[in-house]
């Protein structure tokens, strides 16, 4: 188990050359600290030596990643990433989760595609990449889950978040065998959190955008314990709903971004370390912007 922070990276806009290969190597970085290897595929895009192009929608090329746990030899999860320009000229990146590559770039078999998040901040106005001063980076990963969120900042509407947990065991918080996992991350232009769960066994999935995985009481959005900070589990499908030991909601009025707490989520686990991210609306109904998401920080 490990964990990586930084300051200041890089992050999006309508840029150059020099702004977007410091912007791909930064996520690269960010990847690496939360166990992501590049793999050997051939023809992937080299982030040293790309140049800016101005073209709408211009595809730059892909680079394709596997986890890196005690899984990867029989479940292995593979992502592949897209870089392109959007429509604005911005860049951009587009993904798909997969289990096989054929080394040259592909996915084989099952595999989801998702408009992937911007790896990064974009803006209108400003004609360089940039990054808001003072902003956070994190990673942290360990066997069955993973977590790297860029240019968090210090609110909601910060950067840029990957999470990955493989399914629990919540009586002995072991990774299960199975192959079961989840993917969170936000979409493009929010700070919102989405979600593919993958029955692995018979391919299936579960998508939700901007949409919840616990329930709050009451919807409340503050504590009722004058003492106490609400902590609240967050439920995968497998089918059936599994309780996760890395993420989990909390109330922004009680805990800031970046401030680390102890809880115990699971059953048959003890109490764990976790960080508090920002990112908000992660309560099924409510999406309140006062819940907020939490992930293992260990």
């Amino acid at each position: 188990m490990t964990t990586y922070t930084a300051m200041n990276l890089p992050g999006n806009g309508t840029g150059d050359t020099t702004g977007y290969r410091s912007e791909l190597n930064s996520t690269l970085e960010m990847m690496t600290n939360a166990g992501w290897v590049r793999t050997a595929d051939t023809g992937q895009l080299n982030f040293d030596t790309v140049v800016k192009s101005g073209t709408v929608s211009y595809v730059y090329g892909y680079s394709m990643y596997y986890f890196n746990d005690s899984q990867h030899s029989t479940f292995p999860i593979y992502l592949k990433l897209i870089h392109t320009n959007s429509t604005g000229v911005y860049f951009e990146t587009k993904a798909e989760i997969g289990h096989a590559t054929d080394g040259v770039g592909n996915l084989m078999g099952w595999k989801y595609p998702w408009t992937a998040t911007d790896f990064g901040i974009k803006t209108a106005s400003s004609s360089a990449y940039y990054y808001t001063a003072g902003s956070l980076s994190i990673a942290s990963w360990g066997n069955g889950y993973s977590y790297f969120h860029k240019n968090m900042g210090t609110n909601s509407d910060g950067g840029t978040f990957v999470g990955l947990q493989r399914e629990w065991d919540d009586s002995t918080g072991a990774v299960k065998t199975g192959g079961n996992y989840t993917i969170y991350y936000n979409k493009i232009g929010a700070s919102i959190v989405s979600a593919l769960s993958v029955i692995r066994a018979e391919s299936r999935y579960l998508s939700t955008t901007n949409s919840g995985f616990c329930m709050v009481p009451y919807g409340r959005t503050t504590s009722w314990s004058v003492n106490n900070a609400d902590i609240h589990r967050h439920y995968h499908p497998y089918p059936l709903l599994t309780p996760s030991g890395v993420f989990c909601t909390y109330l922004s009025p009680d805990i800031n971004v970046g401030t680390t707490f102890s809880t115990q989520l699971l059953t048959g686990g003890s109490a764990r370390t976790f960080i508090a991210t920002g990112v908000d609306r992660t309560s099924v109904g409510y999406q309140q912007i006062t819940h907020r998401l939490a992930v293992l920080w260990e």
